[in-house]
């Protein structure tokens, strides 16, 4: 039977290469940890341009003015994807 929470690392540890699992771990660790900076880098910059449309509140375009960044958009975004992080569990997010 293969743990269908993690059926690629549980094959491998069946098959007596657990080395083989720690690095499948790690890169499925690394790969989410990027996703997520990936969007929380992207998702206040297409606020930002929605807003200049006038398509969202103009506060989402509100820039800071020494280092050029939308802030409110920013922390927004964080603020909602760590809401959905904490409250939601995984398989409802996927």
């Amino acid at each position: 039977d293969i743990n269908l929470n993690a059926p690629l690392s549980d094959a491998f540890i069946q098959m007596n290469m657990p080395w083989a699992a720690i690095v499948v771990a790690f890169g499925t660790t690394t790969i989410l940890t990027s996703t997520t900076l990936c969007s929380l880098f992207g998702q206040p910059r297409v606020f930002f341009a929605m807003a200049k449309d006038g398509l969202v509140p103009q506060k989402l375009a509100a820039v800071n003015a020494k280092t050029q960044v939308p802030d409110f958009s920013t922390y927004l975004s964080g603020g909602i994807s760590a809401l959905l992080a904490f409250c939601l569990d995984i398989d409802s997010l996927a």
